[in-house]
């Protein structure tokens, strides 16, 4: 299968990323806002995943042991990497595909860039952020990645 694919009247493109590093940071209750930060070194690399929850999506990130030293005892963190597939999709036509799956406002107003949320396309659960004007970043279950990437391009 190819890494890239180009919606024929050209409005999308679609590319398979990197796997990179994904993990999962929770708080037990007490703030860790902070650490969060200091723990990733890209634009977008910490994303909302839910009350108390984030997903730290990262190539250029300190080792796993060092980052969940410097959660605890406030919070912990979940290494995700091995069990998602990332893609992005973007171009002038993007927001349209994707809402032909999704049912999320993806206005510039409602879902700004840096935004991010758990969702589905279709019927396939999906993490969604918004890293570009017409530029979004999206992960999901390998189990499920070939049919995302089938959704995608029909």
């Amino acid at each position: 299968m190819d890494d890239v694919y180009e919606a024929p009247d050209g409005g999308y493109r679609l590319r398979r990323l990197a796997q990179g590093r994904i993990w999962v940071a929770v708080s037990f209750g007490a703030p860790i806002d902070d650490r969060l930060a200091a723990l990733t070194s890209g634009r977008f690399a910490l994303r909302d995943a839910g009350p108390r929850a984030w997903l730290i999506v990262d190539d250029d990130i300190r080792p796993f042991a060092e980052a969940e030293k410097a959660l605890a005892p406030e919070g912990a963190l979940v290494d995700i990497s091995h069990g998602r597939a990332r893609y992005e999709i973007s171009g002038p036509g993007a927001r349209a595909k994707l809402a032909t799956g999704i049912a999320v406002d993806m206005s510039p107003v409602a879902f700004a860039e840096g935004a991010a949320c758990e969702t589905m396309f279709n019927q396939i659960g999906v993490h969604l952020t918004r890293t570009g004007a017409d530029r979004f970043e999206i992960l999901t279950g390998l189990s499920f990645a070939e049919s995302l990437w089938r959704e995608l391009m029909s």
